[in-house]
């Protein structure tokens, strides 16, 4: 029994037509154009709206990339402004406040925020640097330094603290894993 599909679709020159056989024993491939070859008539109407969603749907991927490289590039901008004011309020800190308002676990809090801001700044930089790739090993480090900012913030449970404690080692030994050889993709 023989059976046979064609499929229709789109090059950039021009409509061509996928003819398959299935038989027993052999497939067999031909493909031709109907501009050049064949003299089928095609239905202008449906050659044209494949032309047109093809042509949309050739663009969907560049304008995608467009729109997240443009929300990371404000989304840096934030973090940008927001690490200078993060900047701010430690030198504020550290030269304008007496000893008798300063407060070391809220310093220690700031400080910790300061380096998400950083971090997630950095990233946003090698994203762009690396050809639009985010480094894994990127994402362990800013979880690793929101796990000991939250250690420092809320230490007051001593099974939490060793349970976020078992979280940084987990990702200590993934950052091992990432950096490895084997996984490494940039220099």
């Amino acid at each position: 029994m023989d059976a046979y599909l064609y499929l229709d679709w789109l090059y950039s020159r021009g409509e061509y037509r996928l003819s398959l056989r299935l038989t027993k024993s052999s497939v067999a491939f031909f493909m031709y154009s109907i501009d050049n070859i064949n003299k089928e008539p095609v239905h202008p109407a449906r050659g044209s709206i494949l032309n047109v969603v093809m042509k949309y749907i050739r663009k969907l991927p560049g304008f995608l990339q467009m729109v997240l490289n443009v929300s990371l590039f404000l989304v840096g901008l934030i973090l940008s402004f927001l690490l200078l004011k993060e900047t701010w309020s430690i030198f504020s800190y550290v030269f304008l406040y007496t000893e008798a308002d300063k407060n070391y676990y809220e310093f220690t809090e700031e400080l910790l925020v300061f380096f998400l801001y950083f971090e997630f700044i950095a990233l946003i930089v090698k994203y762009f640097k690396t050809n639009f790739h985010f480094p894994l090993r990127y994402f362990i480090y800013i979880g690793i330094t929101a796990v000991i900012r939250l250690i420092i913030v809320d230490h007051d449970d001593a099974k939490n603290t060793f349970w976020w404690s078992i979280a940084i080692l987990a990702m200590v030994g993934s950052l091992l894993i990432a950096n490895s050889k084997l996984l490494k993709r940039e220099s």
